[in-house]
């Protein structure tokens, strides 16, 4: 169950909604989406909906719930995100060597993006409830965050 008492149906389908839903194609080879780390689509959907996750101390698995590798492996497989390695060391020291190259977060603080992502958590609530126990704006603001820092590395 979620904050507000409603049942995640299905984890890994949220999952997959969510990573592409806040991340988009990009023919830019300098683009690239963390796999790994504070920075990662797995890190920024289990601090907007941690009850989807797996806990980060790996101790513990939790039926009905997504693990990171699980996670990283189902975009890969379903959603045609690519796995390449990187050797640019700001980016390695936080996010490891294997990142999804041509890709690129949405970032809230573009008018255009920022419009599609309204639209992307309107279109996820209504596909998955749970997603409405975070906020528009704190969804928003979570996805400011990492596109700031995660900017700040490439």
């Amino acid at each position: 169950r979620g904050k507000k008492g409603i049942r995640v149906e299905d984890p890994k389908k949220l999952a997959v909604d969510f990573a592409t839903s806040v991340t988009v194609e990009s023919s830019r080879g300098g683009d690239w989406v963390a796999r790994n780390g504070d920075e990662s689509l797995f890190s920024t959907l289990r601090r907007i909906l941690p009850q989807v996750c797996q806990p980060g101390n790996g101790r513990h698995r939790l039926k009905g719930k997504i693990a990171g590798p699980e996670f990283n492996k189902l975009l890969q497989a379903t959603c045609g995100f690519v796995c390449a390695r990187t050797r640019k060391k700001s980016l390695a020291l936080t996010a490891g060597n294997w990142l999804f190259c041509n890709r690129r977060w949405l970032n809230p603080a573009d008018a255009e993006d920022r419009r599609a992502l309204e639209q992307a958590y309107d279109t996820l609530c209504v596909k998955h409830p749970a997603f409405t126990s975070c906020s528009k704006s704190e969804f928003l603001q979570r996805l400011h965050d990492v596109c700031r820092t995660w900017n700040e590395r490439i």
